[in-house]
């Protein structure tokens, strides 16, 4: 896995781990970081980060490490956040971080009593920090200044139907693709019950880590009989970048699951 960009693959593996085999992991990642209070205390024979999980996690089976500290950072966050609001008596939580990109952190920092409400903005990262920006620089301007909460992430361009016709007219296009004008949601249906990928380009980019306005990539996930667990971890990649650049990469994904691809418009 590559750090900053595989983190994705912790939650999509975690549920296939059985107890046992996330048990050893989770008491790995238990040791090495506990919370006291506001501050996240490691373990002091944590010298070297690579080394030190390498060397306690080796004997492990991946499926179980992942779903090891998916538990553990579970645990960890909503005891932090609960300290948190007992300190400041403070029970609206807003929440930033690459961290809190994981919904089930979410879902059980959400769930505790002591929590009253619980906001995560849809851009967590260093997308939104132009916006904060923004919004400091405001704050600090002398007199009364109202800043309208941003109703939603959708801030990007909008394709208009040149956009997409120069696209469809690109030479890469024409040659691995068939376009199907008007296509009905049984269309789709029908290509991702091939094992195909559908791609969806529509409305505006939205200033988000996960999605591009409605733009991504449907996949359907099966198992072919006798394939291990760990032959299925898909994921329908999400990208925040031009339509063009967008197809490109569509395509590339859809070459490991068939040559055929299909484009539907």
């Amino acid at each position: 896995m590559k750090p900053n960009e595989h983190e994705y693959k912790v939650m999509g593996l975690a549920p296939y781990a059985k107890k046992y085999e996330k048990s050893g992991p989770y008491e790995v990642f238990n040791k090495a970081l506990r919370v006291d209070g506001l501050r996240f205390v490691r373990d002091p024979d944590m010298k070297d980060l690579f080394r030190y999980f390498e060397e306690r996690l080796k004997f492990y089976r991946f499926d179980g490490i992942a779903g090891g500290l998916q538990d553990f950072t579970e645990e960890l966050v909503t005891k932090w956040v609960e300290n948190a609001v007992k300190k400041t008596g403070i029970s609206d939580v807003v929440l930033s971080g690459g961290l809190f990109l994981n919904i089930k952190v979410n879902k059980a920092i959400a769930e505790l009593p002591s929590v009253t409400s619980l906001y995560v903005p849809a851009g967590i990262g260093d997308e939104s920090l132009a916006i904060g920006a923004s919004y400091v620089l405001l704050h600090s301007l002398p007199g009364e200044v109202d800043i309208t909460p941003l109703r939603s992430a959708y801030l990007g361009s909008v394709a208009t139907k040149a956009d997409i016709e120069e696209l469809l007219d690109h030479p890469v296009i024409k040659k691995n693709y068939t376009v199907k004008k008007n296509a009905k949601p049984e269309d789709v249906a029908r290509v991702l019950a091939k094992g195909e990928i559908c791609a969806i380009f529509q409305g505006a980019m939205v200033n988000a880590f996960f999605a591009s306005g409605l733009l991504q990539s449907l996949i359907r996930v099966f198992r072919p009989r006798g394939a291990p667990v760990h032959q299925l971890a898909f994921r329908g990649q999400a990208y925040r970048t031009a339509p063009v650049e967008f197809a490109f990469g569509v395509g590339l994904l859809s070459k490991t699951v068939r040559r055929n691809r299909t484009k539907w418009d």
